[in-house]
């Protein structure tokens, strides 16, 4: 039986700069969910203006047989904006939750006080009813004043892939902001326990403002599997698109 997930950083410029980058995004979403049809899809920077009751993102996947959806808002982005990530499942989901994991400096710094950066947690029930853990993380960018909060991220990460809950059969993905050479590294400090896959040089999965000649690249989107259980990576693909300054990832395991 397999699982297949897509991690996606949407850009939140594509969401709040005008109806038709807005329509655009939902275009190529579209079209990678007619090609890909994953079974569970991750999102990072999910934009909901505070006057709706959820983010325009997920009523465009509902309306595409994703019945199960999650939204957990980190803070505010700005007086109109609530930013966040999200999870949407066509498969059940068991226990679907969002958990603090470090303090939301750059909010602070906006003058939000008090806000959090969350982590989706929840359980996949697949069609034998084995439950699969799955984990959607965003830890903070990696500006000078978010270092200390970033490391309390992947920290927290850590323990939390460290309990009975999500020690075995989990899967983790989303933008982590880290290079993989990272020193501390959220890949580095999980090794032992975790499995782990991203982009090639040559075909990062950020570039600068979605730009293909540009020297500033990266592999900031990532997808780890817990060493210990029974699943297993049978298929990893990075996603062309220029719609966002991060490319789509996708994973299918063998579970």
């Amino acid at each position: 039986m397999q699982l297949s997930i897509l991690f996606w950083n949407i850009w939140l410029d594509n969401q709040i700069n005008s109806q038709k980058s807005q329509q655009k995004l939902l275009d190529g979403l579209g079209c990678i969910i007619e090609k890909y049809q994953p079974d569970c899809i991750g999102l990072n920077e999910v934009m909901q203006h505070v006057e709706s009751s959820a983010p325009f993102v997920l009523d465009f996947l509902k309306g595409l047989g994703y019945k199960n959806n999650y939204y957990a808002p980190a803070s505010p982005f700005s007086d109109d904006w609530l930013i966040g990530s999200s999870l949407s499942s066509r498969l059940a989901l068991d226990s679907i939750t969002d958990i603090p994991i470090s303090t939301d400096s750059s909010a602070k710094r906006k003058g939000y006080k008090g806000y959090s950066i969350k982590a989706i947690t929840t359980k996949v029930i697949l069609p034998n009813n084995e439950k699969i853990g799955l984990v959607i993380a965003h830890p903070l960018c990696l500006y000078p004043h978010n270092l200390i909060n970033h490391y309390q991220g992947t920290s927290s990460l850590r323990r939390l892939l460290q309990t009975a809950a999500f020690s075995e059969n989990t899967i983790i993905g989303g933008d982590f902001n880290e290079p993989s050479f990272m020193p501390r590294s959220f890949k580095n400090t999980t090794s032992e326990i975790l499995n782990f896959k991203t982009g090639t040089l040559r075909y990062p999965t950020w570039r600068h403002k979605a730009l293909h000649m540009t020297p500033l690249r990266s592999n900031l989107d990532q997808v780890y599997w817990t060493k210990k259980g029974s699943i297993q990576l049978t298929n990893f693909e990075i996603i062309d698109s220029d719609i966002s300054d991060h490319r789509p990832v996708l994973a299918i395991f063998e579970v």
